[in-house]
């Protein structure tokens, strides 16, 4: 083999050889990640801790949709009111005058000693 046969072999491995070396790299690192995900030991008490925590998040957001919905209902209740007293007659309602008594100085006296 001459130079030039021996620097077009050399070329056709680099560019078929790379991006397999490339590959097999990628493929190593999902190996391994798979391999720490397989191997992390659990202990039961946690995963019952996740699992209570899980249980008391899925409460929290059904008491906090219980809330949303209740002050929803209490915001329509209001605008309901408010609406009926915005739309209430037009003209103002008249009162009768209140009662007045016309005492004399003579009866005076007798209204103050009851």
């Amino acid at each position: 083999m001459n130079g030039q046969e021996i620097t077009i072999v050399l070329c056709f491995a680099c560019v078929f050889l790379s991006p397999a070396a490339i590959l097999a790299t990628i493929f190593r690192h999902r190996e391994k990640m798979a391999m720490l995900k397989n191997k992390a030991d659990v202990s039961p008490a946690l995963v019952e801790e996740v699992k209570r925590l899980r249980t008391e998040l899925t409460e929290l957001r059904q008491t906090a949709t219980h809330f949303d919905m209740s002050f929803d209902a209490a915001l329509q209740r209001v605008e309901q009111r408010l609406s009926t007293v915005e739309e209430g007659p037009a003209v103002m309602p008249t009162y009768p005058e209140p009662r007045r008594t016309v005492t004399t100085e003579e009866q005076a006296p007798v209204i103050l000693r009851r």
